[in-house]
């Protein structure tokens, strides 16, 4: 009686993904009430594929995030210009999450939360 034998070889690849890291672990940023603050926050791939932001979302309209479509090569910088709208808001400490959406399979989101203070 013959066998047969089927060795089934599993090749693992090391996973080609682009990760994004800021730059700063601390965001935190200082208007007066009733003010409009613009920033730009720096990060970087620290992956090994090309990194395309697909989304930037916010729980609050006062909080907006604008971003380039280009892809950010591996080991490079990229930036996020944010527009915080102080009209209306309490004086004192303000968290407001972004949830930034990149091209990744692993880890497709990525929260960055902001600190305003508002003062008079």
């Amino acid at each position: 009686m013959k066998y047969l034998l089927i060795i089934s070889i599993i090749f693992f690849k090391v996973s080609e993904e682009p990760a994004i890291k800021f730059n700063l672990k601390q965001h935190h940023y200082i208007v007066r009430v009733g003010e409009t603050l613009k920033q730009k926050i720096s990060f970087t791939n620290v992956g090994t594929n090309s990194l395309i932001i697909k989304d930037i979302s916010s729980t609050c309209t006062c909080t907006v995030g604008y971003f380039s479509k280009e892809a950010i090569l591996p080991n490079k910088m990229g930036y996020i210009d944010i527009t915080f709208h102080s009209k209306g808001k309490m004086l004192g400490i303000q968290t407001q999450p972004l949830i930034i959406e990149i091209n990744s399979t692993n880890k497709k989101f990525k929260k960055l939360n902001i600190e305003f203070e508002i003062i008079q």
